[in-house]
């Protein structure tokens, strides 16, 4: 009897914390599975996959430590069906459900389903402690972050004249009101006072509506 070792997720994009979360996973058992999540999986959690479900598995399946991908039906948000694939296509074999840092028992459903199951365990804290998610690697990408002297700003949105900038003004600090004559812009205040005794009228009116 081998030991399959079960990992599965949506990976996209792949990143360092996957590849920690291969490698351990990999050390519990003689053979490496990897569920691959579909694209409208990830358009629920997500709204909107970034890559493919068919450019995620081709990835994945060059990794060393993976001997194989697997599709599965993902409808009802976990990862049963593909437990249930892998104890049909290996009835001689034991499987290991790796499940990474952010997982408990008490929020892992498939431990319900498959709790009676002998050829079936799970792990867990599988892979170094989770720092960021692919939704977390992909938005400061696209929204970039950049520091200044008096706190930061983001690009929330771009397109062919229009900018949209999410500007945040650390305790203390301030920034100067300028002018330009080949744009124009309007401000909105969500939180905080703005020190508005030495602005123009016409620069309060721009900020305050």
């Amino acid at each position: 009897m081998k030991k399959l070792v079960l990992v599965t997720g949506g990976f996209d994009p792949l990143h360092d914390g996957h590849i920690s979360y291969f490698v351990q996973a990999k050390k519990l058992g003689d053979k490496l599975i990897v569920g691959v999540n579909s694209d409208e999986w990830l358009k629920h959690k997500k709204g909107k996959e970034f890559q493919s479900l068919e450019i995620r598995t081709n990835i994945i399946k060059h990794l060393d430590m993976v001997s194989e991908v697997i599709t599965f039906d993902d409808l009802d948000g976990t990862a049963s069906n593909a437990i249930e694939l892998l104890l049909e296509k290996y009835p001689q074999d034991e499987i290991i459900f790796a499940n990474g840092g952010d997982r408990r028992e008490d929020s892992t459903p498939e431990i319900f389903k498959f709790k009676s199951r002998d050829r079936l365990s799970f792990e867990f804290n599988v892979g170094d402690e989770k720092k960021y998610g692919s939704r977390d690697f992909l938005a400061s990408w696209v929204n970039n972050k950049e520091e200044r002297p008096w706190g930061y700003f983001k690009i929330l949105y771009r397109d062919d004249g229009v900018k949209v900038k999410e500007i945040v003004i650390a305790p203390g600090k301030s920034m100067s009101f300028q002018k330009h004559n080949l744009r124009s812009e309007l401000w909105f205040v969500t939180k905080g006072k703005l020190a508005n005794d030495h602005l123009h009228p016409e620069d309060e009116r721009l900020i305050t509506q």
